[in-house]
């Protein structure tokens, strides 16, 4: 991240304000690893003044620090913007700008292009008790993040060189993920609790009879 001007948007979240946080604080980050310092905030999982860090950008990256990648609750690689609909939303806003740039009428439409969703339609059973639970199901169903953690914790097996190859790779070879407005999901009686939330989240929600 550069550091321009006389307030860079650089480790913002430094030692001195992660001492100001309230103890027990959870700490995510989606944004740029310069902005957490990240010793800090590896002294701060340490103490338990944070309670836990789910983290996807990284001081250094490709080079990350493995000890905290080895303390935070998640860790991905910076694959926050990754999904397929975003992709296509970005690509379709550089279209429609050249377009407009050149004075064309936009006629291309990404939406058709977009691949279903890895799982036709989630369920949430009778066995989940409370609307939290439910939610957390299908989070996770449309969203397998603990398998991106997973690749991400390779990393701590590897060395210097192997590290950087490997965070790029993930990267640019990341799945087809969709996002929550491609899913479906069928609640079971006693759930439906969780529809508002589930639809704030943009699923496509229905409660069995």
């Amino acid at each position: 991240l550069e550091k321009p001007g006389p307030h860079p948007p650089y480790r913002l979240r430094d030692r001195a304000l992660v001492c100001r946080r309230k103890p027990g604080v959870i700490i995510h980050d989606t944004w740029s690893g310069a902005v957490a310092d990240n010793e800090a905030l590896e002294e701060a999982l340490d103490s338990g003044r944070v309670a836990a860090a789910v983290l996807d950008v990284w001081e250094g990256e490709p080079q990350v620090r493995l000890s905290l990648l080895g303390k935070v609750t998640i860790g991905s690689p910076h694959i926050a913007g990754y999904s397929f609909d975003g992709k296509a939303r970005g690509t379709s806003m550089i279209y429609r700008a050249a377009c407009g740039h050149f004075g064309r009428i936009p006629s291309w439409d990404a939406a058709p292009l977009l691949p279903p969703p890895h799982v036709a339609r989630i369920r949430v059973e009778g066995e989940v008790e409370d609307t939290e639970q439910a939610v957390g199901v299908a989070v996770l169903a449309a969203y397998p993040i603990l398998e991106d953690d997973a690749r991400m914790r390779e990393l701590l097996r590897m060395d210097g060189a192997e590290r950087a190859a490997h965070f790029d790779r993930m990267r640019k070879e990341y799945w087809v993920r969709r996002e929550f407005e491609a899913f479906s999901v069928e609640l079971a009686p006693g759930l439906g609790a969780a529809a508002d939330t589930l639809k704030k989240l943009g699923f496509k929600v229905e409660i069995s009879n």
